[in-house]
Parts: structure tokens; sequence; C-alpha cells
């Protein structure tokens, strides 16, 4: 039978893990929209090359607005994002030279 302070402190461990989970949705979901700006227009204009629609996800990485995020995170995003259709939302291959992304 648990008594009292094990069940506040077994509640306040469960509140600090939902909080915890939403401030994880929160930044995965800021990270898509990031993406979804620079790769769809912002690209450019945040001064990275874009050759085709083609970015090399190190120059991405390099944009202030991606900078609390790891190249592999930003990797995960692309490579598991999909859209409501059930379509990939973006592209990326592995070149000689890293590894490039675009909008699908």
């Amino acid at each position: 039978m648990l008594n009292i302070k094990d069940e506040i402190q077994r509640h306040t461990e469960h509140k600090d893990d939902l909080r915890l989970v939403k401030q994880y949705e929160r930044r995965q979901l800021k990270l898509g929209k990031r993406l979804a700006y620079l790769l769809r227009y912002g690209a450019e204009k945040e001064g990275c090359r874009v050759d085709e629609g083609w970015i090399l996800l190190r120059d991405l990485m390099t944009v202030p607005l991606l900078s609390e995020y790891t190249e592999n995170e930003v990797l995960g995003e692309i490579q598991t994002s999909y859209s409501y259709r059930k379509t990939p939302r973006y592209q990326w291959e592995k070149r000689p030279d890293g590894v490039y992304v675009r909008t699908a």
C-alpha cells in the first residue's frame, strides 16, 4: 500500500514526464516549420547555395534558424516527416561531398 508521500511523488514525476514530452513535441514542431521555410524558399535568403532545389545539409546547418539543432536531429526530421497524404515531405541523398536535401 502506497502512502500519501509516495503517491504525491509518483504524481509529480508523471507531471514532469508529461512536461518533457510537451517540450520535445514543441521543439520538433518548431524544427519542422523552420525546415519547411528554409527548404521551400528561405535557403537562398539565408545565404545557402541551392542547385535545382538541392541544398547541402552542411550548408543548411550554418543558418541561424537551425543553430539549436544538431545535424542528426535535422536529418532525422527530414527522413521521417510525412504529409497528411502519407507522402514524404522531403528528399535526401548522399553524394560524395555530403548529404543533400530538398522538398519532395
